[in-house]
């Protein structure tokens, strides 16, 4: 059974000379449930060191839930700034491509590597729930539209780099703040900054509308 999951929203990724990251349970779960976790591990990419992450995992009468540190989507290798950082880098820039938004994220969180394919992916995660989005809001018109095309020219891709960047700010709140600048890099844990604090908050708003993770 797949356990449904609460958001833990003021979980920090630390600096640890072990690179063994503990997440607590939040205090608002200890209230309510006596229940002792069991953790699940999981593995996470902070810049060129592999940090091992161990999620608390707690049972109720209603099944398993996991308690999912706003900053980690289960099953991605990197923290979810580094997704964010990209989308955002290539949303903003209307003439720029998914490679150079790329290599830009790479040398930012000080990667080995970060595929122009893993943005590409992401930027569609998130276009799908703009979509759904819309779908719900909007009365039925004709035919349902189709998902966006993978090869769009370049006022599609505009229009679609308009619509992510709009939702990012959005989820992200009214303290929500522009890319920070090239230096100082954010080439290890702790991660500490503006942007990484909007990133939180555009993790756990998404879950909070959608019951779905970003990405």
């Amino acid at each position: 059974m797949i356990p449904s999951i609460i958001i833990h929203e003021s979980a920090r990724i630390k600096s640890s000379g072990e690179k063994i990251i503990y997440v607590t349970l939040p205090e608002e779960v200890k209230m309510e449930r006596k229940t002792v976790p069991v953790y699940r591990i999981y593995k996470l990419q902070c810049g060129l060191g592999t940090y091992e992450l161990h999620v608390p995992e707690i049972q109720s009468e209603i099944g398993k839930t996991l308690i999912v540190p706003a900053y980690m989507v289960p099953g991605r290798p990197y923290p979810i700034y580094v997704y964010i950082y990209a989308v955002t880098v290539y949303a903003s820039n209307p003439a720029m491509g998914q490679r150079e938004a790329s290599k830009q994220t790479r040398e930012y969180f000080g990667l080995a590597s970060f595929s122009h394919t893993t943005l590409g992916r992401a930027m569609k995660k998130i276009e799908l729930l703009i979509h759904e989005e819309e779908n719900e809001t909007e009365a039925p018109k004709g035919p349902q539209q189709p998902a966006p095309t993978s090869f769009p020219n370049a006022e599609e891709m505009r229009g679609r780099k308009k619509a992510v960047l709009s939702y990012m700010r959005e989820a992200a709140g009214a303290e929500w703040l522009s890319l920070p600048e090239p230096k100082p890099r954010q080439l290890r844990p702790p991660y500490i900054s503006g942007f990484i604090e909007a990133c939180h908050r555009i993790s756990a708003n998404t879950y909070k509308k959608y019951r779905r993770l970003l990405l």
